[in-house]
Order: structure tokens, then sequence, then C-alpha cells
């Protein structure tokens, strides 16, 4: 009996387990530099490859919009992609990829081994959510705030009030008379 729930166990647990969230990296809005400081790190990159080379040894190379950062396929994963090599098939289309940031020769590389690593996406994404701004910059949006304070209410004239009940005015704003929501 003990061995089934542990193995029962170590199913559920298998079942809850969920992938890791990777950080997202929006290609053409961000800079290669900013990029090269997640290098060692596995993150997910989208963007619009905007053109794509073979070289004569079978190296795949996907270049990106407006940006440094280039996918990497190395001839020996080329056959991995069953649709066709990953220069031809991604070609002109948004896509997003999932690896590890390397630095070559100053610039961001992710090496494309397998199609599970690039999704294609339907249209332009939209873009990633807005970092929350730092404590300091909030206190000084804050600070930036214009407070309306509410208009006083005129005066009641004391011709206006009931007969012997005239309105005390404080700073310019009629004291509530109470009198009138506590009858005698």
């Amino acid at each position: 009996m003990m061995k089934l729930t542990v193995v029962i166990l170590f199913f559920a647990i298998g079942l809850n387990a969920q992938e890791p969230v990777l950080k997202l990296i929006d290609l053409g809005k961000v800079p290669a530099e900013k990029i090269l400081e997640d290098e060692g790190e596995t993150v997910r990159v989208r963007g619009f490859v905007t053109s794509t080379s073979t070289n004569a040894t079978g190296i795949n190379f996907l270049d990106f919009k407006d940006t440094d950062f280039v996918c990497v396929t190395f001839g020996r994963f080329v056959s991995n992609f069953t649709d066709g090599p990953p220069a031809e098939v991604y070609k002109e289309k948004w896509i997003e990829v999932s690896g590890e940031i390397q630095n070559y020769r100053g610039a961001p590389q992710i090496r494309v081994e397998s199609p599970e690593q690039v999704k294609i996406l339907a249209e332009p994404p939209p873009p990633p959510p807005e970092p929350d701004p730092s404590p300091e910059m909030a206190k000084e949006e804050k600070k930036e705030e214009v407070v309306k304070k509410p208009e006083p209410e005129p005066e009641v004239a004391p011709e206006k009030a009931e007969k012997g009940r005239e309105l005390e005015v404080i700073d310019g704003v009629p004291a509530l008379d109470w009198r009138k929501y506590f009858p005698e």
C-alpha cells in the first residue's frame, strides 16, 4: 500500500509541474547591449525575420528587423526541421524563439536546434507589458499630480435661511445645519 501511495504522489506532482515562465524580449525595442545582459539565460525573444541566409557549411541565419540579434541553426540540426530549413520556413514571418542568449563577437544570438524552440505568430504580437515603475519614479509622479479641491458651496444668505436659523460660515463654507436633519 505504501508503494502505491508513493507512486500516486509522484504522478500527482508530475501533473502539477509547470514549465517556468521565461523572460520575453521584444526584438527591435530592446538594444543588443541590453539583450547581452541576459547572456547565459534561457529567454523568449520575438520579432520579425527580415532576411535569412545559409552559408556553404549549411548554417542557417535568421536576421530580425531593427536589431543585431540573430538566430543560428548549425547544419547538423537542420534535418530536425521537417517543414524545411529554418532560413526558408521562417523568412518574413513574426516568430517567437526560446533559447539561451549567447554572445557571438559582441552580438546576441540564440542557437536554434529544434522546431519546438520556434513558434510562428499569426500577426504582429501586442507589445509586452511595461515593467512597474521604480518606487522613486512613482513618488515623483505622485508629486506632479494636481489635487483639485472641491468647490466650496455658496454661502446661504441669512434671508434664505429659516427664520431664527442663520447659518454660520467657516472658511467660506457654510456650516451644516444639523437642525435640518434632526428636527427639535
